[in-house]
């Protein structure tokens, strides 16, 4: 087999970035219900 490229991994705090402190509101699955609106779940397990 030839050599393998081998890299050398650094941590430093400097470069970490904490990915929930990167997303905004506007970047977020979940949006706030209206007034009007409610959560629900769906029941699978009917008998």
């Amino acid at each position: 087999y030839p050599e393998r490229p081998t890299s050398t991994l650094t941590n430093r705090e400097a470069d970490h970035v904490d990915v929930d402190e990167s997303l905004l509101p506007e970047d977020s699955w979940e949006r706030k219900l209206e007034e009007d609106e409610y959560e629900v779940e769906r029941i699978a397990d009917v008998r």
